[in-house]
């Protein structure tokens, strides 16, 4: 399946447009996890596992499996590996211009970690967005300070059958977003808590744009340090959910 049509089903299948970061940070895990080696793959599958039916998309920022050197690479690759076949998994990499190791990262990305679609946190050259849209079904989020850059990409890419181009928008700038007329995936950042006039926003704005999903942040996996913390996210999760969802939400039973 490719990236827009594991989106498409995991939307449908878990009533949600929540795209949850699954960003360990060693120094805020809870208890139970703190006390075992290796924590960043076992805290993982326990939030996995308590929110696979309640998100459209897990992501995943390198950065925090960098700091972390080996451990922190072994568990990335366990962590997308563990992840549902059909949910979708976005690599928050942030690339920028690769030049000749945009093959590399493309592969690194998509074959050796499994994921489904990655983010630049620059908009690159036409040769490295098109060295990871070889790979068949595979998504590129574009940064969405430049729009009209990322929309001319998306315009560009959008009758390729291989891959396609996102965009990545901070909710805050979402009425800044020129009238978009190809149907593109949209993350929209919105790591702060979610105002009533936020959540409205977003409502409005998913309307015409259904492959749109919301990013939380990772905020939300640190509620609780407690052994309770999987049911603290799974339950912050159905609350958000509440929010944003076109008609009242009500967990798969």
């Amino acid at each position: 399946m490719s990236f827009i049509q594991k989106l498409q089903a995991a939307q449908h299948h878990n009533r949600s447009s929540i795209c949850l970061a699954l960003n360990v940070r060693i120094d805020k895990l809870p208890m139970p996890m703190a006390r075992i080696d290796d924590p960043m793959f076992p805290f993982a599958r326990s939030i996995i596992d308590a929110t696979r039916d309640l998100v459209c998309a897990y992501s995943i920022d390198l950065a925090y499996c960098l700091s972390e050197a080996a451990a922190g690479m072994i568990a990335l690759e366990r962590i997308t590996r563990y992840i549902p076949e059909d949910m979708p998994i976005i690599l928050d990499a942030k690339f920028g211009e690769l030049g000749s190791s945009a093959d590399r990262s493309a592969h690194g990305a998509f074959e050796a970690f499994h994921t489904d679609a990655v983010t630049f946190g620059s908009i690159p050259n036409q040769s490295t967005i098109d060295a990871f849209l070889k790979f068949e079904g595979k998504t590129v989020f574009l940064p969405g300070d430049n729009f009209d850059s990322a929309i001319s990409q998306a315009r560009i890419n959008q009758q390729r059958s291989n891959g396609g181009i996102g965009i990545r928008v901070e909710v805050d700038h979402l009425a800044d977003l020129p009238e978009i007329e190809v149907e593109i995936p949209i993350i929209i950042s919105a790591h702060a808590a979610l105002s009533p006039e936020v959540t409205q926003a977003i409502k409005d704005f998913r309307k015409p744009h259904p492959l749109s999903m919301v990013d939380v942040g990772s905020s939300v996996l640190y509620k609780s340090r407690r052994e309770d913390y999987a049911e603290v996210v799974h339950n912050e999760l159905i609350n958000i959910n509440s929010h944003l969802a076109m008609e009242a939400y009500r967990p798969n039973q």
